[in-house]
C-alpha cells in the first residue's frame, strides 16, 4: 500500500461519526454542568439541592458500542482542555490493573503530572491527595472509563467503599461531577447503592438496530470508500453479516468497514466487496472459514 492510502486510511480512523447519542450525552451533560449568570464563563458543576452537591452520569454499553470514543469527544467539545497549564477541567482516568480504589486513587493523582511517592500511604490519605490536586487544577468533570473493573473485581466491601468514595467526590468545596462508563454491570454496581444511584443520571448506549440503522450504516461505508478513493460494491447484506459478527456494536461495525477498505487498498483494488471485509474480519478475529460470518454457516 503506498504511502497516499496508508495517509488516507489514517486520516478516515481519525473521523468521529455523530450520531443521535452524542446529543443525548449532550443533554445530560447540560444538567450537571453550568456557566452561572454568565454564559462566557467556562462551565462548572451545578450544585443541586440544600446541601449544594453536585450530580454525575453512567454511560453504559456492551463492548464495541463506542462509549470511549463518545464521551471523550463529548466532554473535550464541552470543557476544552482548559486555559492554561494549570487548569485540567477534564480528569480522564482508566481503571488501573489490580483495580483497587487505592490503586484507581494513585492512577489519578499521576494523571495529574504528580509522582506518588507514598504508594503505601493510607487509603484515605491518597485520597486526600486526589481531592486537593483536584481543586488545585480546578477540575470540573472526573472521568473513569472502564470503571466496571473495580466493581468486578473487588469484594463487597471494597466495591462499597467505591461508592462512598464516588458519593463524597460531590460534596464540599470543590466537588466535582464524575463521570463513569463502562460494561453495564456498571449501571448494577451504582444501582446497589440507593443515595449514590439517585445522584447518577445513566445512559445505555443501544446497538445497532439494522431496522432503523442499516441505512445511515451503508451510507456511512459508502462514504469512506468515497473518501478513500474506491468504489464500493457492498450490498445491504454484507453490512448486515458484519452487523451480526460484530454484535449490533457500532464502533465494531465502522472498524471492520475500515479494515476492508484497508485491504483493498493493499491489494490495490478499484472497490470494496464483500471478499474483502470476509478477509479482513477473518484476520482480525482468528476466525476459520466456517465461523467467518460472510463464509461460512454463521
Amino acid at each position: 500500500m503506498s504511502d497516499v492510502s496508508r495517509s488516507r486510511i489514517d486520516g478516515l480512523r481519525s473521523l468521529y461519526v455523530e450520531t443521535d447519542r452524542d446529543a443525548e450525552f449532550r443533554r445530560h451533560m447540560d444538567l450537571l454542568l453550568t456557566s452561572g449568570e454568565d454564559p462566557d464563563r467556562p462551565l462548572r458543576p451545578r450544585l443541586f439541592g440544600a446541601t449544594r452537591e453536585t450530580r454525575g452520569l453512567v454511560v453504559t454499553g456492551a463492548p464495541g458500542q463506542g462509549k470511549t470514543s463518545l464521551v471523550a469527544r463529548g466532554l473535550r467539545d464541552l470543557l476544552g482542555s482548559g486555559n492554561g497549564p494549570n487548569v485540567m477541567p477534564v480528569l480522564a482516568a482508566d481503571v488501573p490493573s489490580p483495580a483497587t480504589l487505592k490503586s484507581l486513587g494513585a492512577e489519578i493523582i499521576r494523571v495529574t503530572g504528580l509522582d506518588l511517592n507514598g504508594a503505601r500511604d493510607p487509603q484515605h490519605k491518597i485520597w486526600g491527595r486526589v481531592r486537593h490536586r483536584m481543586a488545585l487544577l480546578e477540575v470540573t468533570v472526573l472521568w473513569i472509563d472502564e470503571a466496571h473493573d473495580v466493581f468486578r473485581t473487588g469484594t463487597p466491601k471494597e466495591c462499597h467503599g467505591i461508592l462512598n468514595t464516588i458519593k463524597t467526590l460531590m460534596k464540599g468545596d470543590h466537588a466535582v461531577v464524575p463521570v463513569l462508563s463502562g460494561l453495564p454491570m456498571l449501571e448494577n454496581a451504582v444501582r446497589s447503592d440507593e443515595q449514590v444511584s439517585r445522584r447518577m443520571a445513566k445512559l445505555s448506549l443501544r446497538p445497532v438496530i439494522w431496522e432503523r440503522d442499516g441505512r445511515d450504516l451503508m451510507d456511512l461505508a459508502m462514504g469512506y470508500c468515497d473518501r478513500a478513493g474506491l468504489a464500493s460494491d457492498m450490498v445491504d447484506a454484507d453490512l448486515l453479516a458484519l452487523a451480526r459478527a460484530a454484535d449490533y456494536g457500532f464502533g465494531r461495525v465502522i472498524e471492520g468497514v475500515l479494515d476492508a477498505i484497508e485491504l483493498a487498498c493493499q491489494e490495490r483494488a478499484a472497490s470494496v466487496d464483500r471478499q474483502h471485509l470476509a478477509e479482513s474480519w477473518g484476520f482480525r478475529e482468528g476466525v476459520s472459514f466456517d465461523a467467518n460470518p460472510f463464509l461460512g454457516r454463521f
